[in-house]
């Protein structure tokens, strides 16, 4: 549900940089990126508070997601680059705020996570020079990338303290007892900056479909077929089995989690796009104690921070998306 990969994350397969990791700042601070594209007549991909996403970085990003099937809706299309898009923008945020409130981090732990990579790469039988080559990347570029990760890390573990992470713990409870509910959703893809008219049309049509699957003129696993933009469900009738109460975009979890099986939701937004949700099963989990619980709560509630942080950047951002 949530495209939370960060491009480092996914570098390697990966090393390790996210918020559950630490981080120690000192003094190279990561090279900002251009403010207009290398090639002044490239039109970018987006803008982010007057900052270019080039059009390069985004073919970039979707070639490393791989290659799509042969025969693909170009409606599916669209919505693979809006939300490939979606993902630099974040990213682009990220960056913009670190350079605003972090300190650098040191020469010295960025080549140490460019070696751990190395090492990782080595058990793939690939070197660094054919990473370089597979994601479009430079031995600079990867270490701005590094450093940027290193700063984040450092800024998420500041705030999971013991007491922010055992209030976070008994507020959310039900999820660490384990308790689950097997869910179905038809999902229309929206990007998270995508012009209010869009979203607007998209909401209108799940409105229309969630009136019809009420009525019974069409049944919840039809219309998944028919409208759905998720791949991975629409297929299998908009079914994604059983989620936990975290780990998931948190507006899709609590939804999903105040239904009685057989309910449907009304129209819910998430980071992926906009979305009609069922459940059919809830299963009850097990009594969970906080000292066993402890790392778990901890990766959890770093994971929700940076969608959090993620989130307040993108209300006072000015982002133009110049893609179809």
């Amino acid at each position: 549900m949530r495209a939370r990969k960060w491009t480092l994350a996914g570098l390697a397969g990966s090393v390790m940089l996210g918020c559950a990791a630490g981080a120690a700042p000192a003094q190279v601070p990561p090279t900002p990126a251009a403010v207009v594209p290398a090639n002044p007549a490239a039109k970018p991909a987006a803008m982010v508070n007057g900052e270019a996403i080039p059009m390069a970085d985004l073919e970039a990003a979707l070639k490393r997601q791989g290659p799509e099937p042969t025969v693909l809706p170009e409606r599916i299309k669209v919505a693979n680059r809006r939300a490939a898009l979606a993902m630099l923008i974040d990213e682009t945020l990220r960056h913009q705020h670190l350079r605003k409130v972090s300190a650098p981090v040191s020469r010295g732990d960025v080549e140490k996570k460019m070696a751990e990579m190395a090492e990782i790469l080595k058990t793939q039988g690939k070197t660094l020079d054919e990473y370089y080559k597979e994601a479009n990347q430079t031995p600079d570029g990867l270490r701005t990338a590094i450093a940027y990760e290193l700063q984040w890390t450092a800024l998420c573990n500041a705030r999971a303290t013991d007491e922010a992470l055992l209030k976070y713990y008994t507020d959310n409870k039900d999820f660490f007892d384990g308790v689950m509910v097997n869910a179905s959703h038809i999902a229309l893809r929206v990007a998270p900056a995508a012009p209010e008219a869009e979203v607007a049309a998209a909401r209108a049509k799940l409105t229309t479909l969630r009136a019809q699957i009420l009525e019974k003129k069409v049944d919840f696993s039809q219309a998944a077929k028919a409208s759905s933009e998720c791949i991975d469900s629409a297929a299998h009738g908009g079914e994604i089995g059983c989620i936990s109460r975290k780990g998931i975009d948190e507006a899709f979890a609590r939804a999903a989690f105040s239904l009685k099986p057989g309910q449907v939701s009304d129209v819910v937004q998430t980071g992926f796009g906009l979305h009609l949700i069922t459940v059919t099963e809830r299963k009850p989990g097990a009594p969970s104690d906080f000292k066993t619980a402890k790392e778990k709560v901890r990766l959890i509630f770093l994971d929700e921070l940076e969608e959090t942080i993620l989130a307040e950047l993108r209300k006072g951002a000015r982002i133009e998306i110049t893609i179809p």
